[in-house]
């Protein structure tokens, strides 16, 4: 059982040494994502200003 709790506790070390990285990670994913959407709708502006123009 004590080596257990042991093991246990060096899993959770481990997990709080890499958990600012993977939260960090998360959120520039994030970001990269919402830039992305919003890239593809003024794209599709971009494309319905230049379908007006060229009427």
């Amino acid at each position: 059982m004590e080596e257990v709790k042991e093991a246990l506790n060096i899993v959770g070390d481990i997990m709080g040494t890499y958990l600012p990285l993977i939260q960090s990670a998360t959120i520039v994913i994030n970001n990269i994502i919402k830039i992305c959407e919003a890239a593809e709708y003024n794209q599709n502006i971009c494309n319905s200003l230049l379908d007006r123009v060229k009427l």
